[in-house]
């Protein structure tokens, strides 16, 4: 009991410090700066500012009191202008300080994967769905895919609405009284000919009674045209010649009566063994 004890001592201590080292972990964690004053800002403040800042904006454009956590993507034609003359080298103007070429690439790179971002912040609304009805054609390929009944049930339907050239666009197929009644009169169509009423006819059958047996023993006790009765044991034959080949039921009807120690036995046999 005491070692079961101190290893639940044990456990404890070692659960605890994880809990410890996974706090840590995570106050290790420092917020990651944002890519704007981090990367872009600087590139501007240097060879931007002086044509495009508080005391001068050319074009309009303030890249100065832009805020440091300025997100790229949501103002794209601003930033796609910016992107096209710094890859141009418009930008910075040849009159004033160029930056190096690892530089100018260094910005373009950010600034691209900056406009790339998505803003996941606002869910967007996508309008509503319009729940499309089959049209004719689809109607008719559906029931003879779904039910393997080939005729067109749709041909009593009223034309498809078309919009735009096509049949299939759900905000114009519209749901008339009209168009319900006929769905009501085609699904009664459907079942009437997918279902079989009539059941079909029994296959052709043949029936074989036996007539005279035909035997060697010497101990009969009865004989009289299909009725075969011994004393003791014997053998009984019939020969039946089927026409066609099938699956054949064979009915005995047979009875006896226990004269020793052991019951009454009966054996059928089939096949040409006794030819």
């Amino acid at each position: 009991v005491p070692s079961a004890g101190l290893g639940r001592w044990f456990l404890s201590i070692y659960l605890w410090m994880t809990c410890l080292r996974g706090l840590a972990d995570v106050s290790e964690q420092e917020p990651q700066p944002h890519a704007f004053a981090s990367g872009l800002r600087p590139f501007l403040e240097s060879y931007c500012f002086g044509c495009h800042g508080v005391e001068k904006a050319k074009a309009e454009v303030n890249f100065e009191i832009l805020p440091r956590n300025t997100d790229v993507f949501k103002d794209r034609d601003l930033w796609e202008r910016v992107r096209d003359l710094v890859e141009e080298k418009e930008m910075p103007p040849s009159k004033s300080s160029q930056p190096a070429s690892e530089e100018r690439m260094a910005f373009l790179e950010l600034l691209e994967k900056e406009m790339d971002r998505l803003d996941c912040s606002q869910m967007a609304n996508p309008g509503r769905v319009t729940v499309r009805r089959l049209n004719r054609t689809e109607y008719d390929n559906t029931i003879r895919d779904l039910l393997g009944v080939d005729f067109k049930p749709s041909e009593d339907f009223p034309l498809d609405e078309v919009g735009y050239g096509f049949d299939n666009i759900g905000d114009v197929l519209s749901l008339s009284p009209i168009l319900l009644e006929k769905y009501l009169n085609a699904a009664e169509s459907v079942v009437t000919n997918a279902i079989l009423s009539e059941l079909p006819a029994w296959p052709p059958s043949s029936r074989f009674q036996a007539e005279t047996f035909k035997t060697e023993s010497e101990d009969i006790i009865r004989a009289e045209g299909q009725v075969m009765g011994f004393y003791r044991e014997g053998v009984a034959r019939q020969l039946i010649s089927f026409e066609r080949s099938g699956a054949y039921e064979i009915q005995v009807r047979a009875y006896g009566q226990q004269a020793g120690p052991d019951p009454a036995k009966l054996e059928v046999r089939l096949g040409d063994w006794f030819q």
